[in-house]
């Protein structure tokens, strides 16, 4: 499974801009009063929740390396569910982003239902794809994947008054490395000191995104959790 492949998979109204911004953790309240007082008025629109991933990479980490050498065509796979990070968890959803010099885009399948403890392992993730609604010619690439590492963190979600601007606001990550035959998730790191922020819309609206950030006392950062988990858990 190559990057191309995927791309056909991948509509062009489905490509969209994520620019991100690594700033201190201050209290909720200072982004919520900064965002609210901002010329789109962003409001919250959801409740905050809890967002769990697994990550997974070629053997030689190659997605990784992608991601830091900063290649432009790259892709990162990784499964994604809301709420409790252990025991059963359903409505989990295998995601395939892929980024294209500064635009992404992601394919999304919805997944069987996860279990997330100690027989965790390289196999059980195989079967979970192979049980779900994931095309058959994607599942030789997936199954040649790895188990990297585990994450979770705290959500919130903004959004401009016109809807064309969306905010994420994620905070007290945590890391976890994963092995393939079983897992105690004993190999921790935490970074509670981050908040990450991201600002997503569509490529329709990138050239009147200037007049968005602008107003934002902080710049645009390169950051990726994915990264920042394999070099805190001393995977590579």
């Amino acid at each position: 499974m190559t990057n191309e492949l995927l791309k056909n998979h991948i509509s062009i109204s489905n490509q969209r801009f994520e620019r991100k911004f690594y700033l201190p953790a201050l209290p909720d309240c200072v982004f919520d009063e900064m965002f609210k007082r901002h010329p789109m008025r962003f409001r919250e629109v959801y409740p905050q929740r809890s967002v769990n991933n697994i990550y997974l990479d070629t053997f030689d980490l190659g997605n990784y390396i992608d991601n830091v050498a900063g290649v432009s065509n790259r892709i990162k796979v990784r499964i994604r569910w809301y709420g409790a990070g252990w025991g059963v968890n359903d409505n989990p959803r295998l995601e395939l982003k892929i980024k294209n010099n500064m635009l992404g885009a992601k394919i999304s399948f919805q997944l069987r239902d996860i279990c997330v403890d100690e027989k965790l392992s390289k196999l059980k993730i195989n079967n979970l794809f192979e049980a779900s609604d994931v095309p058959e010619h994607m599942l030789l690439y997936l199954k040649s994947l790895d188990l990297i590492l585990m994450n979770h963190y705290i959500r919130k979600y903004y959004q401009s008054f016109d809807g064309k601007y969306r905010i994420t606001v994620d905070s007290m990550m945590d890391y976890f490395r994963l092995s393939q035959l079983s897992n105690t998730f004993s190999h921790k790191q935490t970074n509670k000191n981050v908040k990450i922020v991201e600002l997503k819309y569509d490529k329709d609206y990138d050239e009147q995104a200037k007049n968005v950030t602008c107003h934002f006392p902080f710049r645009v950062s390169k950051i990726s959790k994915y990264v920042e988990g394999v070099q805190k858990l001393g995977i590579c």
